[in-house]
């Protein structure tokens, strides 16, 4: 969830141009909404370094990913672009896991959530990122990225019967309702641009 604040800071870098108060309150509530819904108020963390540096290079990868799929190679078909993208990091996977995966392969997972975690996780969200991005600011797209997290709470309640408290419904409230009112602008625009 880094890379929201990233995006927008990373917007402001690259298009010289300093973000609104709106992305910059939408930024605070997501994270605050983040905090509650990920129960890092509730849970007994001790922070690690490593982890730390870890998830901070994910949100910069995550946040490059926003920012070259609103920008690069726009002349190409998103199709094109997505295959470049998936080439890109199943190459760096196999540089640094490689090992890993060849001595830790299972066919039976495989079998059972290769196919579906290769379409959800891999497939189309590449091909629906260089769809969509062009259309929006690197800034607004990581604001809007952000929902992934409540997805990713709902779906674990709902499929893995994980325990979601208050304060994670709350959260994800809050980060659903901080996205919804940041796109308010955006929607009303296309709707008197309709009439």
């Amino acid at each position: 969830m880094q890379s929201v604040w990233m995006g927008v800071l990373f917007e402001a870098v690259m298009a010289k141009k300093k973000p609104g108060i709106n992305k910059i309150l939408a930024v605070i509530v997501i994270l605050i909404g983040t905090v509650l819904a990920t129960n890092m108020l509730m849970s007994d963390i001790e922070l690690d370094w490593r982890g730390v540096g870890w998830g901070l290079l994910a949100a910069v990868s995550y946040t490059v990913t926003i920012y070259t799929s609103n920008t690069l190679a726009l002349h190409l078909h998103s199709f094109r672009r997505s295959l470049w993208m998936m080439l890109g990091g199943t190459l760096i996977i196999a540089i640094i896991s490689a090992p890993y995966l060849i001595e830790q392969f299972n066919l039976e997972i495989f079998m059972k959530w290769g196919l579906l975690l290769a379409l959800f996780g891999t497939i189309l969200p590449p091909i629906l990122f260089t769809s969509g991005m062009p259309k929006i600011n690197v800034g607004l797209g990581a604001i809007i990225s952000s929902v992934e997290l409540p997805v990713a709470v709902l779906l674990a309640y709902l499929l893995l019967d994980e325990v979601v408290n208050i304060y994670q419904w709350i959260g994800i409230i809050i980060i659903l309702a901080s996205v919804f009112l940041m796109n308010m602008k955006r929607l009303n625009k296309a709707e008197k641009e309709k009439e």
